[in-house]
C-alpha cells in the first residue's frame, strides 16, 4: 500500500476541497465549535443559502429544452406536444420551488432563527442594490439597476416582503428599507416590465401603506371540525 501527502498553500485551502478551521486553545473549545457548525439549525441555515445563491434555477431545464428545439423537427405533432407540457410542468415546479424557498427563508427570520443582515442581503441581491461598505452594521444601498432582473426576481422580491415586511420595516432598518420601496415605486410604474410584475409591486405598495395588513384575507384551507361548523 502506498500513501500520498499533499501540500497546498493554506490560502487555497477551499480550492482543494479542504475546510480549515480557526485555531482552538482547548479540546473543550474545539468541541463546541464543532457542535455548532454541525447542528441542524447550520446544516438549515447552509443549506438555504447555498440555495439562494443558486445563480441560474432554470440551467438544467434551458439545457433540456435547447436539445428539444434542436430535435423536435424530427418529431410528431404528439411528440412535441407532450414533450412541451412536460417542459412546461418542469418549469412550474422549479419556480413554485424557489419561491417556496424564498418564503420559508422569510418565516426563519420572523422566529427570529436568521439576522436582519442575511435578510438585507437577500433583499438587495434580488433587487439588485449594491454596498460600498459591506463591513458596516447599516451599510448605505444605492440602486444599481435592475437590467439583470427577470420575472423570477420581481416575484421573488414580492413574495419576500409579504413574508417579512411587517417584521423588518421599523426604525431600524428604516434607511435601507427606503431605498428598496424607492426603486419598487419605480418598478411599480416601469412600462419594460410585464403588467403582471407591474401590478404585483403595486400591490405590495398598497400592503406596506396599510400596515402590512392585506385588505383581503388570505384564503386558507379549513379543518373538517371548521366546515361542519
Amino acid at each position: 500500500t502506498e500513501y500520498y501527502t499533499v501540500y497546498f498553500p493554506v490560502v487555497n485551502h477551499e480550492e482543494c476541497g479542504q475546510q480549515l478551521s480557526k485555531i482552538f486553545l482547548s479540546e473543550r473549545e474545539c468541541t463546541s465549535d464543532a457542535s455548532k457548525q454541525n447542528s441542524f439549525k447550520r446544516s438549515l441555515l447552509n443549506k438555504c443559502e447555498d440555495e439562494f445563491n443558486k445563480q441560474d434555477i432554470y440551467v438544467d431545464w434551458k439545457k433540456e429544452k435547447a436539445a428539444y428545439e434542436e430535435t423536435k423537427s424530427k418529431l410528431t405533432e404528439a411528440e412535441r406536444a407532450e414533450k412541451e407540457e412536460e417542459l412546461e410542468f418542469r418549469r412550474i415546479k422549479i419556480k413554485k420551488q424557489m419561491l417556496g424557498n424564498i418564503k420559508f427563508i422569510g418565516q426563519l427570520y420572523k422566529k427570529g432563527l436568521l439576522k436582519e443582515k442575511i435578510m438585507r442581503y437577500c433583499i438587495s441581491s434580488l433587487l439588485k442594490l449594491e454596498t460600498d461598505d459591506k463591513d458596516s452594521k447599516n451599510p448605505l444601498y444605492h440602486d444599481a439597476g435592475d437590467g439583470e432582473m427577470d420575472e423570477e426576481d420581481h416575484e421573488a422580491i414580492c413574495n419576500l416582503f409579504e413574508t417579512i415586511g411587517s417584521t423588518i420595516d421599523g426604525p431600524a432598518a428604516a434607511s435601507f428599507i427606503n431605498v428598496c420601496f424607492v426603486k419598487i415605486k419605480r418598478l411599480s410604474t416601469s412600462k419594460d416590465l410585464p403588467s403582471r410584475s407591474r401590478f404585483m409591486y403595486k400591490d405590495l405598495l398598497d400592503l406596506r401603506d396599510n400596515n402590512w395588513v392585506p385588505r383581503r384575507k388570505e384564503q386558507k384551507a379549513k379543518t373538517i371540525e371548521e366546515i361542519r361548523k
